[in-house]
């Protein structure tokens, strides 16, 4: 379940669904730890990233939450982006004398600095647990994810690597399984994946799809042998030694320099960051919310309305009212005439702006996009909450959320 918090400043209302299976993104550098018990709800609560602590904008995270019960824990495990506007919200229940852990797809909220993810154990309107998870975002940084069996043929993980032609930097983190189950979503923070054939053939389903509709987005995909690659497209299979153009990403074949540690002979910095290369695309961004706007019977008032409003007010406060008390030798009036046409311009202002907020209704935008192997669909929903305060969401199976939109108030 969504729970998207009132904005002080914007509504927030883009939900993106993958469809090929449940969608997550782990970010970041390492592992940050923050727990406390919690010992009035029998609970100690751990939060973690699963990949690491770099995010780019746009990037989704994975955040594991670690419940530790001394006795039956029933309640909800809520994570979101402290300051942000939406959280996802899951029923648990956790018995006594065990540990459970649960993988959140958190959206980041890009604009509101360097996030902070909460994770925080409820029981009905009460906090039983509050826990934080520090982000980063580094400008000339990408993350290089290692899959399972090349990441076991590795003494360890190698540190950062400068990339040719020494524009950028790699850290690498372990994809886990789990990760790559959670869907195509759970893979966006990722530059490069590498791995082996074996990995390949080892992936589920879910973690197949999840990978090929990640490669169609733009993502590189490293194998360092050509024994298997059943799992890929054909025309996804490149020759030994060389590479393959896939949708908008590629597949390499390195011959064993992966597993050999020669990572800067095959590595490729990733594309500017659009959060430190500048924001374009206004039409890109814009044309999608104008349309859900519409089509829902939204429109903001025009400026003429307000102008105009605002001229007669300024006109009858000054000149007119002047020009008529001083006719009527009453100025002392204008103590008592100001106030009532301020109340009487308020109550108009409240009755047009009550009236605005109870026009619209749900509405949604659905994309699909097709590649070799798999799809994804999307959808921007526009919901309201007529009094503020929260509104709900129910994902169905196989979707998670995407950061909301900024572009509306």
């Amino acid at each position: 379940m969504i729970v998207n918090r009132a904005p002080r400043r914007r509504l927030r209302p883009i939900f993106v669904g993958l469809g090929i299976g449940l969608g997550v993104v782990g970010l970041g550098l390492g592992p940050a730890h923050s727990s406390t018990a919690a010992e009035s709800s029998g609970a100690v609560v751990k939060a973690d990233t699963v990949l690491s602590n770099e995010y780019g904008f746009g990037d989704n995270v994975v955040v594991r939450a670690t419940v530790e019960a001394t006795s039956l824990v029933n309640g909800q495990l809520s994570v979101g982006s402290a300051g942000g506007t939406t959280s996802i919200v899951r029923d648990i229940q956790v018995p006594g004398g065990s540990t459970k852990e649960f993988l959140f797809v958190v959206p980041v909220s890009t604009f509101n600095g360097l996030p902070e993810m909460q994770v925080q154990l409820r029981h009905g309107t009460d906090v039983l647990a509050d826990k934080k998870v520090s982000f980063t975002h580094t400008a000339d940084l990408d993350v290089t994810g290692l899959l399972p069996r090349l990441r076991s043929q590795s003494a360890q993980l190698p540190g950062r690597v400068a990339l040719e032609p020494d524009v950028r930097r790699s850290i690498f983190v372990e994809v886990p399984a789990e990760v790559m189950d959670l869907g195509l979503g759970a893979l966006g923070q990722l530059d490069t994946i590498a791995g082996t054939s074996a990995d390949l053939a080892g992936l589920s389903t879910t973690g197949r799809a999840a990978l090929i509709g990640w490669i169609s987005a733009g993502g590189r995909l490293v194998l360092d042998d050509d024994t298997d690659l059943g799992a890929l497209p054909e025309s996804w299979r490149p020759q030994p030694g060389s590479y393959a153009q896939a949708g908008l990403g590629e597949v390499a074949l390195v011959d064993g320099k992966a597993s050999a540690g020669k990572w800067k002979e095959i590595l490729l910095p990733s594309e500017i960051d659009q959060m430190d290369g500048g924001f374009g695309g206004g039409e890109i961004f814009m044309d999608p919310q104008m349309s859900l706007a519409r089509r829902a019977g939204v429109s903001p008032p025009g400026l003429s309305p307000i102008l105009i409003g605002l001229s007669l007010y300024v006109l009858v406060v000054g000149p007119v009212l002047y020009l008529v008390l001083r006719a009527m030798r009453r100025l002392t009036l204008a103590w008592l005439v100001i106030p009532a046409l301020a109340i009487v311009t308020a109550v108009g202002v409240a009755i047009g702006g009550g009236s605005w907020r109870r026009v619209g209704h749900p509405v949604a935008n659905l994309t699909r996009e097709a590649y070799p192997g798999g799809s994804a669909t999307s959808s921007e929903t526009l919901v309201f909450s007529r009094g503020g305060g929260r509104t709900s969401i129910a994902l169905p199976a196989g979707w998670t959320a995407a950061e909301p939109s900024i572009f509306f108030g």
